[in-house]
């Protein structure tokens, strides 16, 4: 998915586009089946290491709240 493709995304959902929130939902597209946060803080981490995991949990858990994404739970009973 292009760089404005996903602010466009964001920006239709009333939210600021900021770099965390770029790589997060870029990630999110990047990364195959239904990844952890700790999957996307790892895939997030090798461009931008100073993300912090805090900050990708907070991030999805805006994203679910805004209809972006969806939690699901894993075969694992992950979230």
């Amino acid at each position: 998915m292009k760089t404005g493709d996903l602010k466009d995304i964001l920006v239709s959902n009333h939210m600021k586009v900021t770099p965390q929130r770029m790589s997060v939902l870029k990630a999110m597209y990047q990364i195959q089946g239904h990844p952890t946060p700790e999957e996307v803080h790892h895939c997030i981490h090798r461009s931008n290491p100073s993300i912090a995991i805090g900050t990708v949990y907070k991030t999805l858990e805006t994203f679910v709240e805004k209809g972006i994404l969806r939690r699901v739970k894993t075969d694992k009973g992950l979230m």
